[in-house]
C-alpha cells in the first residue's frame, strides 16, 4: 500500500434516530447472537439486556486496532480500569451519569470484543480458540466462526467496526474504520445518551418485550 493511502483516513459512520428509526425506511434491528470464547464459555447478547452493549469486531486485519479501541473505550467509560491488569480493569465501576438518581443503579457500557473469522469446520474450532488463548490469555474474545457478524453486520475488512446496542438490545449506532477524534467523541457521546435512556421489561402473556425511553418519551418497543 502507498503512503498516500496509508494516511488515508476512512471512517463511515451511522446513527440511528433517538425514536429508534434507522435512516430512510430501515427498522431498528435487534441482532441475536449467541457464541464462545477462547474459553469456551458461551455468551448471548440476550443475557446483557438493561445495559448498552458495544461490540467491537473486526476481521485479521484489524485485530490490532480494534483491540487498542475496544481498550481506549473501556477506559473512558471506567477511567479506574486504567493501568490495570485484564481481570481487575474489567471489574471496575462504570462512570457516572452526571443527571442520574443517585438512589438508582448506575447504567452500565459493556463493551465486547468479537473476532471476525468465518467458517471454521467444528473439527477446527479447538485449534483456533487454543491460538486465540496463547495470544490472549486474560480477556475474553468472542470468536465468531459461523459468520455471523457478516450476516447481521456490515463488517468492514482490515479496520474496527462498531456496533452499539441500546438496553432492550436494538441496534442504535454503528461506525466503521480509524476514528478521528471528533467522531470517537460522536461514538462516545451516543453511548451516553443511550445510558441515559429508561428501561424496564414488559411482560405480555408469556411474551418479554422491552421499552426505552428518553427525554423525548418513548423510544420503541422490541417486536
Amino acid at each position: 500500500m502507498s503512503s498516500l493511502l496509508s494516511s488515508f483516513c476512512y471512517c463511515l459512520i451511522c446513527f440511528v434516530g433517538a425514536d429508534g428509526a434507522l435512516p430512510g425506511d430501515q427498522v431498528a434491528k435487534t441482532p441475536v447472537l449467541e457464541m464462545e470464547d477462547q474459553f469456551a464459555k458461551p455468551h448471548k447478547l440476550t443475557d446483557l439486556r438493561g445495559d448498552v452493549v458495544v461490540l467491537v469486531f473486526s476481521d485479521r486485519g484489524g485485530a490490532e486496532a480494534s483491540r487498542a479501541l475496544g481498550a481506549k473505550l473501556h477506559v473512558e467509560f471506567h477511567p479506574t480500569a486504567q493501568g490495570l491488569a485484564p481481570a481487575q480493569a474489567a471489574q471496575a465501576p462504570v462512570r457516572p451519569l452526571p443527571s442520574w438518581p443517585a438512589a438508582e443503579p448506575m447504567p452500565e457500557a459493556r463493551f465486547i470484543a468479537i473476532a471476525v473469522i468465518g467458517e471454521v469446520p467444528s473439527a477446527l474450532r479447538p485449534m483456533v480458540r487454543y491460538r486465540f488463548r496463547q495470544v490472549a490469555p486474560d480477556a475474553a474474545i468472542l470468536l465468531d466462526m459461523q459468520d455471523a457478524m457478516r450476516k447481521q453486520f456490515k463488517v468492514v475488512p482490515d479496520v474496527p467496526n462498531v456496533a452499539v446496542l441500546d438496553k432492550a438490545g436494538r441496534l442504535r449506532f454503528t461506525a466503521s474504520g480509524d476514528l478521528d477524534d471528533t467522531n470517537y467523541r460522536r461514538l462516545v457521546a451516543a453511548i451516553d445518551v443511550l445510558r441515559g435512556e429508561r428501561y424496564r421489561a414488559v411482560t405480555n402473556d408469556a411474551t418479554a418485550r422491552f421499552r426505552t425511553t428518553g427525554s423525548g418519551g418513548t423510544a420503541g418497543l422490541d417486536r
